[in-house]
């Protein structure tokens, strides 16, 4: 599949809004890769709205694992030398609130 198959094939599933949404600012990979982002994030937003607090505790831990990875990844670029912009591309999309895990 081409990358334009791709994302007509995301915007006929349950990534409409998303694709539809991003479309208008974002092209190519990116917008498949933020569309995928936020879809992940409302999809988790949700099952946390209908969960019972002992199942949002779990939703939070494995939430936490991508917090860590963007913490990584900021000391990484700091590290490297990298621009502010492709930094803020790179970081996953959190929906982790500071107190879930308290």
């Amino acid at each position: 599949m081409s990358l334009g198959e791709i994302v007509q094939f995301l915007e006929e599933s349950s990534y409409k809004k998303e694709i539809d949404e991003l479309a208008i600012s974002e092209t190519g990979i990116q917008l498949v890769e933020h569309a995928v982002n936020r879809n992940f994030r409302r999809a988790i937003e949700k099952l946390r709205r209908i969960s019972s607090p002992e199942l949002r505790f779990v939703i939070s831990i494995y939430l936490w694992r991508n917090d860590v990875q963007n913490i990584k990844t900021l000391l990484r670029a700091k590290r490297s030398g990298e621009k502010a912009e492709r930094v803020a591309n790179l970081i996953i999309p959190g929906t982790m609130q500071k107190t879930e895990l308290l």
